[in-house]
Formats: C-alpha cells, structure tokens, sequence
C-alpha cells in the first residue's frame, strides 16, 4: 500500500471556483498561505459572478492595509457598511437563477459568522461551501503558524515537510508554485512526489449566453444548487519524472 500524503498550497480565496475544490478533493491536508504579500489584484476579499452574461467582480471593501501587508493582517470594513448592499445585488444579479436563494443564503451565513478577518472569511466561504453541498471537509493548516520563510520551490517544500506531507498537488498556473517555477530535482532529493491538477473547466448552464470561464462557485450555486457538486470532477496527474 503506498504510503500517499497529500497537500496543496493557495492564498486563502473567497468562494473560490470550482477547480480550487476539486484541487482540494485531491489531497488530505491544504496549506492557507496567508504569510505571504496581500495584493488588491488576488481573490481574498475578491471573487467572480456573472452579471448580464459578463464577468463581474463582487468585492468586500477592506480597510488600509497594516505596514506588513501580509494578508493574515487585511481587514475588512464593519459589515454594516457593505452587507445588506451586497446581497440586494446578488438578489438583482441572479433573480433569473432557480437556486438564487440557496446562493444567498451560503453568503450570508458565511459573512454572519466572521467579523472582520479578511482570512477568516475567505476560510468560512469553503467550510459553507461544503456544507452546503455536503462535501467532505479538508483540514486548512494556514501558514502563519509555522517558521517557514523561505520563497519558492523551497517554500514548498519546506511547507509539504513540516506538514509531514510527501505528496504536492497544484495547479499548472499556480504563479510561483506551479510546474515551471519548481525546482523538480529538490522535491525528489526530498522524496516528495509532484501532481498536477488536469482542470476540465466543466461547463455549465449560466442562464444562457457564452459560458464564462473559473467563476465564483457562487455562480454554479445559484443556477444549480446541489448538483454543483457533480461538477466537480478534474483529477490530478503524476508530473512527468516523478
């Protein structure tokens, strides 16, 4: 019986698209790597819907980043400022949506249980999100609870070492921990084995119109409910020379 202990590393993303959890179902243990630099441009507070068969960006409001802007430190605004805006859009963006509500609903619960960690929240987005569609739970380690600071391919693995892991599973445009940026010959001296996620960016029925690709699992939510769990079907592969 092999011995296969897997993990994943991301920076913590809100509501995150359906390939991130099918990343996730392929390893027993993930990395929430909020050690890391906080940039405006990421999915932290950030995530992708469909609004008039367009991409749209939904957007929590943050306050100033702290002198570190590391994004274990980002907070966001008091709720009262952004909540009840935020889901009378959702309400407008998806009246067409069946499962609408159930969409709402998963948001709602989400922001009623974190107050102002913007890590916090993007955590709570996946453990309702598996809630919700009855997912099995992965165990989120974040990174600001070990020493690890080096960078890189030696970041990972240092990450897949201290976890007791032996197994690295990614995504192949992971920036900086993805196949073209690891150092392959540092993960063998180590023993760890290399998988890459071979996304199928399952299509699905946005209300009509072109299909807008990596959207917020919001978006599956709302226009499927439940069986957005069936869409998640990508697998891994054993990287080349591992």
């Amino acid at each position: 019986m092999i011995d296969r202990r897997a993990i994943s590393i991301n920076q913590p993303s809100l509501f995150p698209w359906i390939g991130e959890f099918e990343k996730l179902a392929s390893v027993s243990q993930s990395i929430s790597l909020d050690s890391v630099k906080y940039q405006k441009s990421g999915f932290l507070t950030r995530c992708r819907l469909v609004v008039d068969g367009r991409a749209h960006w939904l957007t929590i409001p943050t306050n100033s980043v702290t002198r570190h802007g590391v994004i274990s430190e980002v907070e966001l605004l008091s709720s009262t400022l952004w909540h009840n805006k935020t889901i009378s859009s959702l309400k407008y963006w998806y009246r067409k949506a069946p499962f609408a509500t159930d969409m709402i609903d998963v948001f709602a619960e989400c922001t009623r249980r974190v107050s102002t960690c913007a890590v916090d929240l993007a955590e709570e987005s996946l453990t309702q999100v598996y809630s919700y569609l009855g997912l099995p739970f992965v165990t989120r380690i974040r990174s600001s609870n070990f020493a690890v600071t080096s960078t890189g391919s030696h970041l990972v693995r240092d990450f897949v070492i201290a976890t007791h892991s032996n197994h690295y599973v990614f995504g192949p445009g992971s920036k900086g921990i993805g196949s073209h940026y690891l150092n392959r010959s540092l993960f063998q001296q180590s023993g760890i084995t290399l998988e890459v996620m071979d996304y199928e960016d399952a299509h699905y029925d946005q209300g009509g119109g072109p299909f807008v690709r990596r959207c917020s699992v919001l978006d599956a939510i709302a226009w499927h409910g439940m069986r957005t769990a069936e869409l998640i079907v990508s697998k891994p592969h054993v990287l080349e020379g591992h």
